[in-house]
């Protein structure tokens, strides 16, 4: 299994995290169908609610099972190793301190792996009820008089990428966000989001392509975001987009357990712009 240094630079100096390169590839070898980017309609909200669920709790590689095979790697292997030693050392003795901090420990695990469910469910299902609850409003956009185009008129905008062809025609598998602020001309990258099934397949440059674009055409300076230190695959991949690592920060995720934030931020260039 091989770990590497998470790319990118804070105070001067690498920080010693290390992440699973496996968890954090593409499972699907296939060829992905021709796929276009477009803005965000109505229709779409239950697919894009599909993807964040999946992206932070249900799939694979979701945030919420990385920061699970995270605890029970720090917490359940150190107690069953405690147990086994105690064990092995005072087979007569059933009541050892050994075996007692190991069951402990296992016991520390298990309510910290509950209440680590229960925050990851409360997440998901605060961003449903939040920015995903009303897309429209949130990122500005707006829906043409004959009703059959959106238009997005602000620097906010939201796109979805869409197969459209083959059996999967139809099947949106990337979404992303750009929550600007006009006082700062920033703006923040929110939801980016692509199938784990089609990842690694120009999907997640295209989306970020055409966000952009779109920034640059109407003034904004720079492109913000910020990623959990359990998004492995986002880790990898805004680097390598021109996203520089400024800092980070850490925040509990549930009581007993802080996590850090990385926060990114990429220059526009003043010569791309309208």
């Amino acid at each position: 299994m091989a770990y590497f240094k998470i790319p990118g630079r804070v105070d001067g100096e690498y920080k010693n995290t290390f992440i699973d390169r496996q968890a954090a590839l593409p499972r699907n070898n296939m060829e992905p169908p021709p796929f276009s980017i477009r803005l965000y309609q109505e229709s779409d909200h239950a697919a894009v609610v599909r993807l964040v669920t999946r992206a932070n709790f249900t799939g694979r590689g979701s945030l919420y099972k990385n920061a699970f095979r995270y605890v029970c790697i720090r917490g359940l292997a150190p107690s069953g190793a405690i147990a086994l030693v105690g064990w092995s050392l005072f087979p007569s003795i059933p009541g050892n301190v050994a075996l007692l901090l190991a069951c402990l420990g296992i016991f520390a695990t298990t309510t910290l792996l509950i209440t680590l469910t229960r925050a990851m469910l409360c997440y998901v299902r605060q961003a449903v009820e939040t920015d995903l609850s009303n897309i429209f409003s949130l990122y500005k956009l707006r829906m043409t008089s004959d009703t059959r185009t959106v238009q997005a008129d602000s620097p906010s905008a939201f796109w979805v990428a869409v197969f459209h062809n083959g059996p999967n025609a139809g099947k949106i598998v990337g979404c992303v966000g750009l929550d600007y602020d006009p006082k700062t001309s920033i703006g923040t990258v929110r939801r980016m989001m692509v199938d784990e099934d089609w990842r690694q397949q120009g999907i997640g440059r295209k989306l970020l392509d055409t966000l952009h674009v779109h920034a640059t055409l109407r003034g904004v300076n720079a492109l913000t975001l910020s990623l959990h230190q359990f998004q492995y695959a986002a880790i990898i991949f805004w680097p390598s987009c021109g996203f520089e690592l400024e800092r980070y920060g850490i925040q509990p995720l549930v009581p007993g357990l802080n996590f850090r934030i990385y926060y990114y931020r990429r220059i526009l260039e003043q010569s791309f712009k309208a």
